[in-house]
């Protein structure tokens, strides 16, 4: 983990070359050693200093979720205030909403959190990746799981129907 911190602070450009599934395994592995948590938070301290931002959903928002946190158990609202705003989508919205801890984040900008409004910016956002890549069945699946969170089921079946006939053959054959 210190490594990879020392490659975020001096080298961010690198970060671009490593898989984000990884760097979210790491930062989400058990605590092996008593000081493992305050390595977490250096590390994905200095992953926002370096402004990692992956567009691969699986990059999970309940890691800038946890760092929110952590800066508002160390008292210092405003870096919490600051980094929250990494965290989208009705995931997020939902946990800051319901957990009294985020309410000085709630009240910062209550708008922000509307998980109504933010179902729809998840939707609009996998539009935009479905749109840029077309055929991509990952960003097509993605944005099925969004219509569905936003209870849009209808949309999400006409996808999916589309998104399964991408992915057989046209020949009539077996796929394989």
């Amino acid at each position: 983990m210190r490594s990879l911190t020392v490659v975020a602070r001096n080298y961010p450009a690198f970060l671009r070359d490593l898989e984000p599934v990884w760097i979210v395994r790491l930062v989400a592995a058990p605590d092996p050693a008593p000081d493992w948590p305050s390595r977490r938070f250096e590390l994905v301290d200095a992953l926002d200093d370096a402004d990692w931002a992956p567009t691969d959903r699986r990059v999970p928002a309940d890691m800038w979720l946890r760092q929110t946190l952590r800066w508002l158990e160390r008292g210092n609202t405003a870096e919490a205030i600051r980094l929250s705003r990494r965290l989208f989508g009705p995931y997020a919205a939902v946990s800051v909403r319901v957990d009294r801890r985020f309410d000085a984040v709630l009240a910062a900008d209550p708008a922000r959190w509307n998980v109504a409004a933010a179902a729809e910016a998840l939707i609009a956002k996998d539009r935009e990746l479905v749109a840029a890549e077309p055929n991509g069945l990952e960003r097509r699946n993605e944005l099925t799981d969004a219509l569905l969170i936003a209870g849009r089921f209808q949309e999400a079946l006409r996808l999916a129907d589309e998104s399964l006939a991408l992915a057989l053959p046209t020949d009539g054959s077996a796929p394989g």
